[in-house]
């Protein structure tokens, strides 16, 4: 895991086909925030809004830590749309990281996201 607290492998088919549909939840309240909870070889995704909910789970291979975190559901699907492997990785270096806008998103991803291919 070189220094990372919490290491994902996920399929990017999958996890593209479960934000879109959170989005459609998260959308209609003009909210894309999104919540992903990472434990038991599993990323469940949360979308609350005033008017519904939705969880929904994508089986990744998990290694580390459990962990909770944010996301702009828009933003991440963009930057996982840029993935040309169909697994990717995610790398999470502690529990404390901020919200992030779409200037920095990308960035970050490209810092944390590696495609499997490339890195063994």
């Amino acid at each position: 895991m070189g220094g990372s607290q919490t290491v994902a492998v996920i399929d990017k088919k999958e996890m593209i086909t479960v934000l879109n549909r959170v989005f459609t939840v998260s959308q209609k309240a003009l909210q894309n925030y999104i919540s992903i909870e990472a434990k038991d070889d599993m990323f469940k995704i949360t979308s609350k809004t005033a008017e519904s909910s939705i969880d929904d789970y994508v089986p990744v291979k998990i290694e580390g830590k459990e962990i909770l975190i944010g996301f702009n559901s828009r933003y991440l699907k963009e930057s996982i749309d840029r993935i040309n492997e169909d697994f990717f990785k995610i790398e999470f270096n502690g529990s404390n990281v901020s919200n992030f806008n779409k200037t920095n998103i990308w960035r970050w991803l490209r810092l944390c996201i590696n495609a499997i291919k490339g890195n063994e």
